[in-house]
């Protein structure tokens, strides 16, 4: 296999010239770091959802605001899944034109865990209020 920067050249028949192909480095997911990106995200605002529903919870408004950032926090996982799974599938087709497997796989495992807390994060909000 060549390596970057390494040229394979092939004859043209019946010419004295040849065709050359060289061999370029893959690029980054443009895709797999926006999934990443995003997972990162979705995981912050469920903290905030956490905290204001917990804070909030007291006074009778924890609900209310952990149910906004809730489903905030759980579209932008679902997003970070989706785009992290389209770029995967890229990346296999690619044929080792593009990598960045292991960043679409983070963001995929970013956003599926920002998308359960955002879940996690409502229920405990509304069952603090209902203690409370």
């Amino acid at each position: 296999m060549a390596q970057v920067g390494q040229v394979r050249i092939e004859p043209v028949a019946g010419t004295d010239f040849g065709l050359a192909y060289a061999r370029v480095a893959p690029v980054r997911s443009g895709p797999g770091i926006g999934s990443l990106i995003v997972g990162i995200a979705s995981i912050l605002v469920a903290g905030l959802e956490i905290c204001l529903g917990l804070t909030g919870s007291v006074k009778g408004w924890g609900p209310l605001v952990a149910g906004a950032f809730a489903i905030l926090a759980f579209v932008l996982g679902s997003g970070a899944a989706v785009l992290a799974t389209s770029a995967r599938r890229a990346i296999k087709r690619a044929a080792g034109a593009i990598d960045g497997r292991t960043i679409a796989f983070a963001g995929l495992i970013c956003g599926l865990c920002g998308a359960g807390l955002a879940v996690l994060g409502f229920a405990g909000a509304v069952i603090a209020t209902a203690v409370s």
